[in-house]
């Protein structure tokens, strides 16, 4: 089975204990690269969940032909931007909640991707989770919502 290689841009709380955990975990996956403009973290990150490459500049990992998609965990207001970029280098993206934080950003990046024919998703985590989704109805009906 081919592995996809990812890269996390932004490897805080989310990017670093989430993201890069899961792709360097799944069978279908391989952490490609990491990249925060704090190198320390960046490192760890790197060295805990195996990736193979380091980057305190994201426009370099967006270089690194391992990477075919990457997850933008960075600070939401630096989304479009990196989501901009990664689409015209030809990665598809999923990027943490919210999306963005204009509706300027939101079509900017939007744009980008289908002109590039990249995919492009906003990561919500547990919206459709059964549970998750089922707890609103059920504490309207007991009265608690």
């Amino acid at each position: 089975m081919k592995k996809i290689g990812f890269g996390v841009i932004g490897t805080g709380i989310v990017g670093g204990a989430w993201h890069a955990y899961v792709y360097g975990h799944l069978p279908q996956s391989k952490l490609a690269a990491v990249c925060d403009l704090d190198e320390q973290r960046a490192n760890a990150a790197a060295q805990k969940y195996g990736a193979s490459a380091v980057y305190t500049d994201y426009r370099k990992l967006l270089e690194n032909p391992e990477v075919e998609a990457v997850s933008i965990a960075t600070p939401d207001h630096a989304h479009r931007e990196i989501a901009v970029a990664a689409a015209e280098a030809g990665k598809h993206i999923l990027v943490e909640k919210p999306f963005a934080t204009t509706v300027e950003d939101v079509e900017a990046m939007v744009k980008a991707a289908k002109k590039a024919k990249v995919k492009m998703m906003v990561d919500v985590h547990q919206r459709a989770s059964p549970p998750f989704a089922n707890a609103k109805p059920r504490l309207q009906h007991a009265g608690l919502g």
